[in-house]
């Protein structure tokens, strides 16, 4: 009884206010008290009216699975070599062109800094169509001769790339680097350094896809909470791991590593400029 009292009192507070059209923002202490009311509101008044006066429902925090020991040899030439059914996943060839095409235009503006040009396009789209992964393109673009000028230029570590870099490899990769060490390193070397940190653990995966998943869902979820405002299209800004995990679990592997390739770029170049 008293628990439906405050149900209703909760109700005609949000009635009376003149945001009703929104959800309200709750302040910290009041939420405790809404979470432990919502069942009885979403059993009497149903999920969408709920939602409407309440807002959604925190979301649940996906644990993160055991991260694989790294290996001096983890990144032989077997990984290049592996095949994807790419029917099972139902992706229309013109589709599947669109999205490589949308990847090869970001992930040069992410890893050089520059705008790709029509030459580049081409070229890649190319060597795409020969057979190359969309890992193997990142590979190219990072070991040739620009981005080795990049690395030789003094573009230094701002102190804010260096705590994510430390906090990064600690929690995904679960290697320790530490600060003194990255202060000798130049920018491109070290985002360079962390996103292949990054592609041996998913490599390393390969034998368990749903660990693999579950760390890209976390991963992911980590990053929409961390830089709401760098991401720009609505799957990459969702804070729901769930969301990322059904979308890992639904897409080739070559998809997952370019999304994490992506996003391990944009963050470094958002916490150094300036």
């Amino acid at each position: 009884m008293r628990t439906m009292f405050f149900v209703v009192s909760i109700l005609s507070a949000v009635i009376l206010s003149e945001h009703v059209e929104a959800a309200p923002e709750w302040p910290e202490k009041v939420k405790p008290y809404i979470e432990k009311v919502r069942p009885y509101m979403l059993k009497y008044l149903g999920d969408e009216t709920t939602g409407m006066l309440l807002g959604p429902p925190p979301a649940v925090k996906m644990t993160m699975p055991p991260i694989p020991k790294l290996v001096d040899d983890a990144k032989s030439t077997e990984v290049y070599s592996r095949k994807e059914d790419l029917a099972q996943f139902k992706i229309k060839q013109e589709d599947y062109q669109k999205y490589n095409l949308a990847f090869i235009d970001e992930v040069i503006i992410e890893t050089r800094g520059m705008k790709a040009n029509d030459n580049d396009l081409a070229k890649w789209m190319n060597t795409m169509e020969q057979g190359a992964s969309r890992e193997g393109i990142y590979r190219a673009l990072v070991l040739d001769a620009t981005y080795a000028g990049l690395e030789n230029y003094e573009a230094w570590v701002t102190e804010r790339s260096s705590a994510f870099a430390i906090s990064f490899l600690e929690k995904f990769i679960n290697q320790t680097l530490k600060k003194e060490a990255i202060a000798k390193l130049n920018f491109y070397t070290l985002k360079r350094i962390v996103t292949e940190k990054a592609l041996e653990v998913i490599d390393a995966y390969y034998n368990n896809p749903q660990d693999l998943h579950r760390w890209y869902a976390v991963l992911s979820s980590d990053f929409a909470e961390q830089y709401p405002t760098i991401w720009n299209n609505e799957l990459r800004k969702d804070v729901s791991s769930e969301r990322h995990l059904k979308w890992a679990s639904s897409v080739p592997s070559q998809f997952l590593k370019s999304e994490v390739i992506i996003k391990i770029h944009k963050i470094f170049n958002h916490l150094n400029r300036g």
